[in-house]
């Protein structure tokens, strides 16, 4: 009887023993990958307040990676120590109470030291503080930009021509077509450059088993089977999503679903849309060797263009064109601002999740914990260097857009109160503070345990 009590409390879509699969987070490799992840996010973040403070001549009694005991630490030339701690979920940099009187709870980003002496303790200018504390978000926002410029300086950015870079690898026949090709038309149908070639399987052009491609190849214009513009080839396989966990892998090609052959990869998301959640088969070729996977898409939730909710039956992948665009490698000045925005969609993507959760239109599922962060991490690891630093880079912008929420204990409450102390022209008062500071406190150890569960559960 109790068992079956057990078993009737994990209502929100897992069983105990699927509970217990997600603890596998403690493995190694996760481990390390997560640590890793939190350990780059939280030294850009807290040497952001470092940096900070000593610009304005300010010297700091400590900067740690961690809370708890520590593990490692060295004293500079400056007297600063700079630790390591056994918790690897946070940090704080520890500043001269005069610096920061607002950071009175262990555990604040800019923590005040343990001879704090209250309000008597006269203020360092408002706004050298108000510089100190902007300073970790902000160098959270340039590490994100600069890892988003360096993945574009590296890996280049797509022209816009039709231009082919690379045919990818698929089954059947090869075709004809070469790298550098210029694509002028897809069975007739004009294309004028890459974006109108991305446009062409909504027009209904290029969708068949023998597309006719007519194509510029130097000073010859050729007709060339090939093809279906969108092939059934997974370009990306989304990080903790139902395909990532079945173990496909990008340049994957689905050849059916349920026994139904699959011609490109619309074919796979009517298949998909239609399973209603159930678990499908997936017969997949993978480099000239053919395999099975059963994969149960995940109903996913999120607000549609007139704002009520839609929910869609997903597996996590995305499909591309079946060859890789031309690209250039833009230099310093373009790649920093293709961080720019690139960071400022991450910026304005979390804003609107927090918003929609806030206001019922998707599900609170939606929000992670660290077990959920941990096993991304891992995936990401797994996938090469460069992902794994984009998602750091994601990890730290998020950072710092969490930082600057108006919460007492986090940066942007600090904030505030320094707002107001320069709207009033006198700080708030310490009972006030420790007030906010501890009702702060309590709000984020709440989220902090109900993303944990959510982990668990959803």
């Amino acid at each position: 009887m109790a068992h079956t009590a057990a078993a009737g409390s994990w209502r929100r879509g897992k069983t105990l023993t699927e509970v217990l699969s997600w603890l596998a987070f403690l493995q190694v490799p996760v481990l390390v990958s997560f640590v890793a992840a939190v350990f780059i996010v939280v030294v850009a973040h807290e040497l952001g307040h470092y940096l900070g403070a000593r610009a304005c001549g300010i010297v700091a009694k400590e900067l740690a990676v961690g809370f708890g005991p520590k593990i490692a630490m060295s004293r500079d030339r400056h007297g600063t120590v700079w630790s390591v701690r056994c918790v690897p979920l946070g940090g704080f940099v520890r500043l001269p109470d005069s610096v920061m009187p607002y950071a009175s709870i262990e555990g604040s980003s800019t923590q005040a030291s343990d001879d704090r002496r209250g309000e008597s303790a006269e203020r360092a200018p408002l706004r050298h503080r108000a510089i100190i504390t902007a300073a970790g978000p902000v160098a959270s926002f340039l590490l994100g930009v600069l890892i988003f410029a360096a993945s574009a300086m590296w890996n280049g950015v797509v022209t816009q021509r039709a231009v082919i870079g690379e045919l990818k690898s698929l089954p059947g026949p090869m075709s004809e077509l070469k790298g550098g090709d210029r694509i002028l038309a897809v069975d007739g149908t004009p294309v004028d450059d890459l974006i109108s070639l991305y446009l062409l399987p909504l027009e209904g052009g290029g969708t068949g088993s023998n597309v006719i491609y007519t194509v510029e190849r130097g000073e010859d214009r050729l007709h060339i089977a090939g093809p279906p513009l969108r092939p059934a080839a997974i370009h990306t396989v989304h990080l903790s999503s139902a395909a990532s966990e079945a173990g496909l892998k990008q340049g994957d090609v689905v050849i059916s679903v349920d026994g139904e052959e699959v011609r490109d990869f619309a074919d796979i998301v009517r298949h998909v849309e239609r399973s209603g959640g159930r678990t499908m088969r997936f017969e997949i070729w993978r480099d000239g060797a053919v395999f099975s996977r059963d994969i149960a898409p995940r109903i996913t939730e999120f607000p549609g263009t007139g704002g009520e909710i839609e929910r869609r039956s997903m597996i996590g992948v995305s499909g591309g064109l079946f060859f890789t665009p031309e690209t250039y490698t833009p230099g310093p000045i373009e790649g920093g601002m293709i961080g720019v925005v690139h960071a400022w969609r991450i910026v304005t993507g979390s804003l609107q999740g927090m918003y929609d959760i806030a206001a019922a239109r998707v599900s609170t599922c939606n929000m992670h914990g660290v077990i959920r962060i941990a096993q991304v991490s891992e995936e990401a690891a797994s996938q090469g260097l460069g992902s794994f630093l984009n998602l750091v880079g994601v990890f730290s912008v998020a950072i710092g857009v969490l930082q600057l929420l108006p919460i007492p204990v986090l940066d942007g409450g600090h904030l505030v109160f320094m707002a107001y102390e320069a709207v009033a022209r006198r700080p708030l008062r310490s009972e006030t503070i420790r007030w906010a500071l501890g009702i702060g406190l309590v709000l984020l150890l709440a989220l902090f345990a109900f993303t944990i569960v959510n982990d668990l559960t959803c």
